[in-house]
């Protein structure tokens, strides 16, 4: 299915538009656990690294390390190369980060 035919499908069924999201991602597969289920987390990570990709490029952040990672203390940790504007940018999220500082290499 494409975006318009989801948007048609959505519209048709009579759904009030506060309901409806304001985005919908489509998957190849869905990530799940060793028993079949969906795996939730997973789908957590891959939207956390996307939205820090989303502020990056809206910024101007062409090149960017980004990496939504299990924590035994936090939950999912998004682990992000340092820049000081996309800092602040992600200090609004509900996700913690963990900012990585860049070394660049000698020519």
């Amino acid at each position: 299915m494409d975006p318009l035919e989801i948007e048609r499908l959505l519209t048709s069924a009579q759904i009030k538009k506060a309901a409806l999201s304001n985005e919908v991602t489509l998957l190849s597969e869905m990530p799940v656990n060793a028993l079949g289920k969906i795996h939730k987390p997973g789908l957590k990570t891959r939207e956390i690294e996307r939205a820090v990709r989303v502020e990056a490029e809206a910024l101007g952040i062409d090149s960017i390390y980004v990496d939504a990672v299990q924590d035994a203390k936090v939950g999912i940790l998004a682990q992000v190369s340092e820049h000081s504007e996309l800092r602040v940018r992600l200090g609004r999220c509900t996700f913690p980060v963990d900012w990585i500082a860049v070394k660049e290499e000698p020519e």
